[in-house]
């Protein structure tokens, strides 16, 4: 197997091609595999290996590149399994410190504000740039999963997950929907006039049917279509948001096909119009991700581009997380794909105010115009008497 590598940017464009060997392979399936890694259990050596792996990673694929790198915006386009793999979690050094603490490492995230996308067209094409249609700020829906009955085994109780919406609402603005006001066809009818779209609530992956693959919003009956969103019916919305974050569980994580890539529900709001998805390649923990979207968003409002915001957010995550929590596990599942510009201000639909002035202004120098016309032509026509 060849690992054929573009690096290419403003200033300069780069090619190579890398024979890959076991050494890699066990790596990138040692990595992909860190969603299921027994944290109760996790050891020194479970880090050293840990270690070896993520720098081995980044030598074959950030390594032979890393010199002109300064001072860039990452845009990483995979292909295959990398498209599983969380680049932020690469180390770009071997040495493993002396106490079990995973904040010390040199992740490349540190280093570069990270975005991804599944190919340059989608990337860069104008079709999936932002329509500039939305009305309103931010929406968020944050469901309940307690029925007051037997329900799937599989769906848990989100506790922080109301929490984490009115930290969203609180720092960034908008309107949130809990519990049972979290429904589908409230997100279907409303959705459509906001420029940020926040979904905080469970997922289902079909991984042999990835169109099927859904989110659960609130509904009585668990199995009941009417509260089931699916990646089919995804692809058919026409959205307008600059901004899809699904902070629900394996959203960019689906079935790998050949010339198409990963079929997951974060590719289907890609589809619908949306040109920048926060998505997780992994199960992610309920507390962990309230305490990471609300630094997030603060940065958003201020202003931040997405990917520096991202970047800011892990890192005050891991400034404040004690030994167990500074796992990647718990914040290197969250990745922006699409653009990573910043969220523009105002209402894009609606004339700024200087610009309605002008208009105002000229429109009524027309009408002054007209008036004065009509009453010269007036008294051009009109007969005087002595």
């Amino acid at each position: 197997s060849v690992l054929t590598t573009f690096c290419i940017g403003n200033d300069l464009s780069l090619f190579m091609q890398t024979k890959l060997d076991t050494v890699f392979f066990n790596a990138l399936a040692a990595i992909i595999d860190l969603k299921k890694v027994n944290l109760a259990q996790n050891r020194r050596k479970d880090m050293a290996a840990f270690v070896t792996n993520a720098h081995i990673l980044w030598k074959y694929l950030i390594g032979p590149f890393s010199e002109h790198l300064d001072g860039k915006h990452l845009i990483i386009i995979p292909d295959g399994q990398l498209g599983y793999l969380s680049f932020d979690l690469l180390l770009s050094s071997p040495d493993v410190p002396e106490v079990l603490d995973y904040k010390l490492l040199a992740f490349l995230f540190k280093s570069f504000p990270l975005s991804y996308s599944y190919s340059s067209s989608l990337r860069f094409n104008r079709y999936f740039a932002a329509k500039g249609k939305h009305l309103h700020e931010l929406i968020a829906f944050a469901p309940e999963y307690k029925y007051g009955q037997p329900w799937d085994a599989t769906v848990s109780i989100l506790p922080n997950s109301a929490d984490e919406v009115a930290a969203v609402t609180r720092v960034f603005g908008g309107r949130a929907y809990l519990d049972e006001k979290a429904t589908k066809p409230r997100f279907l009818t409303e959705a459509s006039s906001y420029k940020v779209i926040h979904l905080a609530m469970h997922t289902r992956i079909n991984d042999s049917l990835p169109m099927f693959s859904e989110l659960l919003f609130y509904n009585k009956d668990l199995e009941a279509e009417s509260g089931k969103l699916h990646t089919y019916e995804i692809f058919g919305l026409d959205l307008n948001a600059q901004l899809v974050v699904l902070s629900a569980c394996n959203t960019g994580f689906g079935r790998f096909q050949k010339g198409e890539g990963i079929m997951s529900l974060a590719r289907g709001f890609k589809y619908a119009g949306v040109p920048s998805i926060v998505f997780t390649l992994w199960e992610v923990q309920d507390k962990s991700t309230s305490v990471l979207m609300e630094s997030f968003y603060s940065y958003l409002r201020q202003g931040y581009r997405k990917d520096d915001a991202m970047k800011k957010a892990k890192l005050d995550f891991l400034s404040g997380a004690n030994r167990l929590k500074a796992h990647p596990y718990y914040w290197s599942s969250f990745l922006i794909t699409g653009d990573a510009t910043r969220i523009t201000e105002g209402q894009d639909q609606l004339m700024p105010q200087h610009t309605l002035l002008y208009v105002v202004i000229f429109v009524f120098a027309l009408l002054l115009g007209a008036v004065r016309f009509w009453q010269k032509k007036v008294r051009k026509t009109t007969p005087h008497s002595e």
